[in-house]
Formats: C-alpha cells, sequence, structure tokens
C-alpha cells in the first residue's frame, strides 16, 4: 500500500511523538524555508519540542494509521481541551503550513471511526485485522495551540497538498471558535495563500525583531 492512500488520523501529541514530530519540523522548517537561518540547533529543536511543546501546550500530530475509511480525528478528554495557560517568547514563531494545492478540508469524524478495525502501531507497519500494513504508524504533522494563537503547523514535506493542514486548521477553529491568530514569515508567500484561503486576513507586518530568526514576519487572524 503506498503512502498516499493510507488514511492519516489527527490525535493529541504524547511523550512519544516528541522525537518524530522533532523530525516533522526540522524537515518541514527546511523544505519550507531555505533562505532563513535557524537560530537552534537540531538537538535544541528536538529537546525544545520534547521539553515544552508537547507537554506545556496543546499539541496534535497527524498520524498515518491503515486504509482511508480510518480516516478521522480521535476525540480529546474534557482535560485535553482546556488551553495552555503557559505562554513563553516561542509563541511568536511562525506557523508554517503546506502549499496552497492541498485539497478542500476534509469532514472529520469522532473516535467512532476507528471501530471495526483492531490495530497495533509497531514502528512504522501497523496490524489491521490479520494484514501488515507498511508506512502505518508514522507521524507526518504537527500543530500547536496556545489559546487563540494558532503557534505552529508543521507538515512532512512529502504530505503537502494532501489535506492535513487544511484538517489542522479546521480543528484548531473548533478549538478557538472565537477567533484565532498566528505569524509567519513574510517570505513564505505559499503560508499566505494558504491561510487567506481559510478566512485568515493580514493586519500586521513587523521586520522581524519579535522573533528569533529576525526575519520580517506577519500577523494574521481569523475570526468567525
Amino acid at each position: 500500500m503506498n503512502d498516499d492512500t493510507l488514511a492519516v488520523t489527527v490525535r493529541r501529541a504524547t511523550p512519544a511523538d516528541a522525537a518524530a514530530a522533532a523530525d516533522v519540523w526540522l524537515r518541514s522548517f527546511d523544505a519550507a524555508l531555505p533562505t532563513v537561518v535557524r537560530p537552534r540547533s537540531d538537538d535544541e529543536v528536538r529537546a525544545y519540542i520534547r521539553d515544552v511543546v508537547v507537554p506545556l501546550r496543546e499539541t496534535w500530530v497527524a498520524e498515518t494509521t491503515g486504509p482511508r475509511e480510518q480516516e478521522g480525528v480521535e476525540a480529546s478528554s474534557p482535560e485535553s481541551r482546556k488551553p495552555s495557560e503557559t505562554t513563553d517568547p516561542e509563541s511568536r514563531k511562525p506557523a508554517e503550513t503546506t502549499d496552497p494545492e492541498s485539497r478542500k478540508p476534509a469532514e472529520t469524524t469522532g473516535p467512532g471511526s476507528r471501530e471495526g478495525a483492531e490495530t497495533t502501531v509497531a514502528g512504522k507497519r501497523e496490524v489491521v485485522g490479520d494484514k501488515e500494513i507498511a508506512g502505518a504508524g508514522e507521524i507526518v504533522g504537527i500543530m500547536v495551540l496556545d489559546g487563540d494563537l494558532l503557534s505552529q503547523l508543521y507538515l512532512a514535506p512529502d504530505r503537502r497538498g494532501q489535506g492535513i493542514g487544511d484538517r489542522f486548521v479546521a480543528l484548531a477553529k473548533e478549538r478557538s471558535p472565537q477567533g484565532l491568530q498566528l505569524w509567519t514569515f513574510q517570505v513564505n508567500k505559499p503560508a499566505h495563500r494558504f491561510y487567506e484561503r481559510h478566512g485568515f486576513v493580514a493586519v500586521e507586518h513587523t521586520d522581524g525583531r519579535g522573533n528569533e530568526e529576525r526575519e520580517p514576519d506577519v500577523r494574521y487572524v481569523w475570526r468567525p
């Protein structure tokens, strides 16, 4: 089964996802923003995602599962719906995303979408019934929310254009129905088009002195 035929489930991140989520972050940043100099080393990014992003933020991951009929969003506990009460300087870090060729937002389903298939994940292979599926159990996207701030949105480069970014944004709107804001770099024109397609409006441009990269950025806002 090819990777593009696998379903993708969006769920809350766990500590066990930190390393894979950091890999996605690093690969996505380098692919989408080749001219932006990262102020942190790979190891520092991994440590930050492990020690801050996953445990202290509302962090979601997209994970390949089985055939596409299993695709959905896993429900979270009532406690997990509370916005993070912590903030730090990284809250202004731009949220980077998929290209504008993403498909239209997918309709999400509840936890019942996984019923009828007993699954176990081992590495990047998943057993569905008596069949082993190569490529399943792989983290291919990460989204981080901090109250009404869509702090980060990164996809594996080879998973862009498959509607995962659309699903993340739809979920973010569900989690913060009163509105959202985010920062992205001015050089990231595909991200601008992506967010504008989802109803975000640019409201502020800066010279970048407020972010770690010292890269000119733009703040986008969505209101229902």
